[in-house]
């Protein structure tokens, strides 16, 4: 995993999850104290990178559906907990819980650089919603919502153009250019996309609000 494809990664754990449906005792986890293990059975490694996989492109449904269908010893594996809590607080709109969960050191080294990615992949988008969310927000908000120490996100802010008051701790962003789409197709304001992603950016900032 040192240069990470995550389609790549996707595709592959996938079709190991339906090599495992059909000979499940040759991805067996040997867990017979009934305590959470980190296991690098192929069965928990699979799921386990599936899932970080799944969080780091974003695609909620596909890792609600992985959650539903992978079997309770592989739910009591240190890796798959971890991430399954990183994902409830992410389906839940509430990132800024999700971080304590991200600590690399606490997953097997096959995982880490996923994680690493994952954790960063998730400050990013964070970040972009801030962005979208407000024109002035204390930095507070900033490094809670990002779940960095003031001082990172000072700096990750200004290098994206912001500014930072020093008296009072208010981060405002550069002035964004009106244009009628950003990016490509189905990124407009307007239709089911476009309100998609304004609820997603509200549901944000109500739980920013809340700290």
């Amino acid at each position: 995993m040192s240069r990470l494809d995550v389609a790549s990664i996707i595709s592959i754990c996938e079709d190991l999850e339906l090599r495992r449906a059909a000979m499940p005792t040759c991805f067996s986890i040997n867990n017979a104290n009934g305590t959470k293990n980190n296991s690098n059975s192929p069965s928990s490694l699979v799921s386990a990178t599936l899932l970080a996989a799944y969080l780091i492109t974003d695609d909620l449904p596909a890792a609600r559906m992985l959650c539903k269908r992978v079997t309770r010893d592989i739910r009591e594996t240190t890796d798959y907990d971890l991430l399954h809590r990183v994902w409830s607080n992410l389906y839940k709109k509430l990132p800024a819980e999700a971080y304590p969960h991200l600590d690399p050191n606490k997953y097997t080294p096959e995982l880490r650089p996923l994680i690493l990615l994952l954790a960063k992949t998730i400050r990013e988008r964070v970040f972009t919603l801030v962005t979208k969310a407000y024109t002035d927000v204390p930095l507070s908000i900033v490094s809670h919502a990002m779940g960095c120490a003031p001082a990172e996100a000072h700096m990750i802010a200004t290098t994206a153009g912001w500014t930072v008051n020093a008296s009072t701790g208010i981060a405002s962003r550069p002035p964004i250019t009106a244009v009628n789409r950003v990016g490509g197709v189905g990124d407009e304001i307007v239709g089911v996309n476009g309100l998609r992603r304004i609820s997603t950016v509200a549901d944000y900032v109500v739980n920013l609000e809340r700290v």
